[in-house]
């Protein structure tokens, strides 16, 4: 049996403190040890998710009453399948018995995550059910706190506010955000909800231009749907008693809307359903071929003389430009990412559909298969008409004099996976980026893989940079971690190899595992290295990812980490920025203002 001594510091599963010791629903003691399957129990009060467990070991709250299993039950049932007695878990130990505090923390470990996915309709779920079970049990509210990443406002003497201000804490989300999906989930029933979850699921092999039933679906129907509710009561007031429509009957009506919305939302459609209003059809106008088409016409005019050139440039100029601008309305392959992947680079660009590292650590859940360990992932592939799509883009970015901001290649694959000797698209890419003059930043654990473009690399100039994630310095860790990625010291040559040869390099640091090896990467690399991007371990728990196979000598102790890092890149003179949820490891820390500016490393206009 293997102890910790730290407590989890996930949302459900935190740290005592002085402001809440009183509380029975703490977590004592942290073990992962093998327990006996018979003494399982499945915690059936708590949610159904679409998506299964990415914990590697099964989730056990351990209570006066038994071990309950919050999260991975299916592996337990798949070890029971098998014959086999005991099994593995990750065991939580509390004082007292509680359905509340384990349907909280069945909820915390998907919203966080830490066990796994949970989909934006079933947070809302989430909340929904635990509303009503807080509501309806005569409980001390302010028992449940534990903290959370984010502190919220204070409880006060509503109850509704203090359930809100709760589950904030818990599920570390925004109060505002809270209150927004208890909301919207008072108005439709919970098999919308449901629906909703799984055509999500459905829409993860479409990439990620597809429309989701997420955050931003249910905060753009919020204002019709409460608007059309006004009129639907509005109407029932003229009525007799007996024509009215029953509460059941109107949130029946109002979610058969709301699955109407999403699927003219998923279909770029403008939203109709809560209107009446008949959707008028789409111009079948193609945008990106007028653009490409009158590209090619002021080509031709480089050709003409005179007053002929003048003349025609003045009647192509002004179609030129509005079909540009038609083109920058458009969703488009080179965007913006969303934070904290935005603090990288101010444009991205993702053309692999998947990676092929297999890293145990990866962030992007979507790719993760179900009880899968480690994580395999497709076999990454070009994305349809990706090529076309990216010259399109380059092309007008060039002409509206935006082609200034680094792309960045990429979050959504390894521009130099396993598949990128056999498909080349990185090289086609890159030179489609260097004909536009778009800086570009490369991250890659493809190590010295990337050196077959390293002639490209020297034709950019100063507007490239070719950086690579660095977690580890021995191969040990590294095979384990990322089993199908480059060893530590191929892409430590792969760096060394593009300094000599005049390209700037940058590595990320993040995620960091093992604390002690992070530093000794800025020993290693410090001389042929430029720039650095420092993070922490922020999507899983060490002694999850390590599921007892390696002993480091203690976790992650990221306010360390961060002070001993910044010493030494001062001390050699790198560049260097500090990502905001290292930062929040210790906001006391002085830091300069272009450390923590995440502009500061990015490339600028092309030169």
């Amino acid at each position: 049996m293997t102890k910790t001594k730290d407590i989890s510091t996930s949302p459900g599963l935190l740290k005592q403190t002085e402001e809440s010791n009183a509380t029975p629903y703490l977590t004592k003691d942290q073990t992962i040890e093998n327990l006996k399957l018979a003494d399982i129990k499945q915690f059936k009060g708590g949610f159904s998710f679409v998506d299964g467990t990415e914990a590697f070991l099964p989730v056990i709250i351990n209570t006066p009453k038994g071990n309950y299993c919050i999260d991975g039950y299916k592996k337990i049932k798949q070890a029971r399948k098998n014959g086999e007695m005991e099994i593995n878990c990750n065991v939580y130990k509390i004082e007292e018995h509680s359905e509340i505090e384990l349907m909280l923390r069945t909820l915390a470990g998907r919203s966080k995550p830490t066990a796994g996915r949970a989909r934006y309709p079933e947070l809302i779920l989430g909340v929904k059910k635990a509303t009503k079970l807080l509501k309806a049990k005569k409980v001390n509210i302010k028992s449940f706190n534990h903290g959370g990443a984010r502190k919220g406002a204070d409880f006060n003497d509503n109850q509704e506010n203090n359930i809100n201000v709760l589950l904030s804490k818990r599920l570390g989300r925004s109060v505002d955000t809270v209150r927004k999906q208890h909301k919207f989930s008072q108005d439709v029933d919970d098999t919308t909800l449901k629906t909703l979850a799984k055509k999500d699921k459905e829409l993860d092999g479409k990439g990620s231009d597809a429309k989701r039933p997420s955050k931003s679906f249910f905060e753009k129907v919020q204002t019709s749907k409460n608007d059309f509710i006004d009129r639907l009561n509005a109407e029932e007031n003229g009525k007799d008693e007996e024509k009215k429509l029953s509460d059941k009957d109107k949130i029946t009506l109002i979610s058969e809307k709301v699955l109407e919305a999403f699927d003219q939302y998923s279909k770029g459609s403008k939203i109709t359903a809560f209107s009446g209003e008949e959707e008028k059809p789409a111009e079948k106008t193609n945008t990106y071929e007028n653009f490409t088409k009158c590209l090619k016409k002021v080509q031709e005019i480089q050709t003409l003389t005179g007053n002929d050139k003048a003349r025609t440039m003045m009647e192509c100029a002004e179609e030129l430009m509005v079909t540009a601008k038609e083109c920058g309305k458009k969703d488009k392959i080179i965007k913006v990412p969303e934070f904290p992947a935005r603090e990288y680079s101010p444009l991205s660009l993702n053309y692999y559909t998947s990676c092929d590292h297999g890293c145990v650590y990866c962030y992007n859940n979507r790719w993760k298969e179900k009880n899968s360990s480690p994580v395999k992932q497709p076999k990454p592939a070009a994305r349809k008409d990706v090529l076309k799509l990216i010259r399109e883009d380059a092309q007008r970015m060039k002409f509206l004099g935006i082609n200034d901001k680094q792309v960045m290649l990429s979050f959504w694959g390894d521009p130099y996976c396993c598949e990128e000797k056999n498909l080349n698209l990185t090289t086609e890419v890159l030179e489609i980026l260097l004909q536009n003059k778009i800086p570009t930043a490369i991250l890659t654990k493809g190590g010295t893989g990337c050196l077959k473009d390293l002639e490209l690399f020297k034709k950019f100039g100063k507007g490239i940079k070719v950086g690579a994630t660095l977690t580890f310095t021995g191969d040990k860790h590294s095979k384990y971690f990322e089993p199908d990625a480059a060893l530590p010291q191929d892409r430590f040559d792969a760096l060394e190899k593009l300094h000599k040869a005049g390209v700037k390099t940058w590595i990320s640091m993040e995620p960091v595992i093992d604390v002690n090896q992070s530093l000794e990467i800025i020993e290693i690399t410090n001389k042929y290295v430029d720039q650095y991007m420092l993070g922490k371990l922020n999507h899983n728990k060490v002694e999850t990812l390590v599921n007892g196979k390696f002993a480091f000598n203690n976790k992650p102790n990221f306010k360390n980490f961060l002070h001993e890092a910044v010493k030494k890149l001062r001390l050699y003179n790198n560049d260097f920025y500090v990502k905001e949820a290292l930062r929040k490891c210790d906001p006391t820390f002085k830091l300069e203002d272009h450390e923590t500016d995440m502009d500061h490393l990015t490339l600028k206009k092309f030169k």
